[in-house]
């Protein structure tokens, strides 16, 4: 258990501002309750759980150390340091997305992976509007 601070609730709103989310989407994210993230963010709420610094690690690659303590820097790439910082930024971006535009660039990466090594880089057979149309 952390002890909320001001300090904590700023940098969490600033967390929440980055991510693009509503406060709702945020809070499904995280696996909490919509009315739980604003007992925390007005002070209602007087301590943090691990669980709840574990979601925001994992959901958002946001650096415990700095959440508590504003210490370091807020993303926390450890659990994707050895990819390419291509690989950082994409895997980063697809956390941003809401599970509905997951599952579609998740489909779209699964049918591009399934195709054969030749034709991956060959010109498309035909012209798709949106990636939804894969």
């Amino acid at each position: 258990m952390a002890v909320l601070t001001r300090d904590i609730v700023h940098r969490l709103k600033i967390v929440i501002e980055k991510s693009g989310l509503r406060k709702t989407e945020f809070a499904q994210r995280l696996g909490i309750s919509p009315s739980a993230i604003h007992e925390i963010l007005s002070m209602r709420q007087t301590s943090l759980s691990e669980l709840f610094l574990k979601a925001i690690q994992r959901e958002f690659q946001i650096s415990t150390n700095w959440l508590l303590h504003g210490e370091g820097g807020m993303e926390d790439t450890r659990f994707i340091s050895t990819s390419r910082g291509d690989e950082v930024d994409l895997i980063i971006a697809f956390r941003k997305l809401d599970e509905e535009q997951r599952q579609i660039l998740s489909g779209f990466v699964k049918y591009l992976s399934e195709l054969p090594r030749s034709t991956r880089s060959a010109k498309p057979r035909k012209k798709l509007d949106t990636i939804a149309d894969f």
